[in-house]
């Protein structure tokens, strides 16, 4: 029998069934795949259908890049999500893997770059941090500790010229 309920399973909201014979809940899921079958989970609760169907991973991997602060690039891959933190899951070309929080910013990332564009990022980045610590190095011995300081004693010098 047909309920209200959905649940979803890889991205996909599907309808949950309740077994008349049983009373079990149960939902078909579609294997995409060279095989096109499907794959039907039971349960005696919905809370528990849920728990297998968070079970069921789709295989996908998105390349993308990410600039590093030094002007690095960085190579990878997102391979899922984790099933209970909603953690971004990454196999950098390196090997190495790591857990992305789904929630926060991490930095400068693209599609993934050619071996050309990354080269060109890589050097526009470079020149950026150069030009970056030429800047803060003409410009320290001409900073103010504080502005209201300075106009302060400006003022004072003024009352006192007047």
């Amino acid at each position: 029998m047909r309920t209200a309920l959905t649940i979803s399973v890889a991205g996909k909201d599907l309808p949950v069934d309740i077994s008349d014979e049983t009373g079990k809940f149960y939902v078909t899921i579609e294997t995409p795949g060279a095989g096109h079958g499907s794959i039907r989970l039971d349960a005696t609760s919905f809370a528990e259908l849920e728990r297998k169907a968070r079970k069921i991973k789709t295989k996908f991997e998105f390349p993308f890049t990410r600039l590093q602060a030094d002007g690095r690039v960085q190579h990878g891959k997102v391979t899922g999500f984790h099933a209970t933190s909603g953690n971004i899951l990454v196999k950098w070309d390196s090997g190495d893997t790591e857990q992305l929080a789904s929630w926060s910013s991490h930095g400068d990332v693209t599609r993934r770059l050619t071996a050309a564009e990354a080269a060109e990022v890589e050097r526009l980045t470079k020149a950026r941090n150069k030009a970056q610590a030429d800047l803060n190095l003409y410009l320290r011995p001409l900073k103010l500790d504080s502005l209201k300081k300075a106009a302060e004693a400006e003022r004072d010098k003024a009352a006192r010229d007047a």
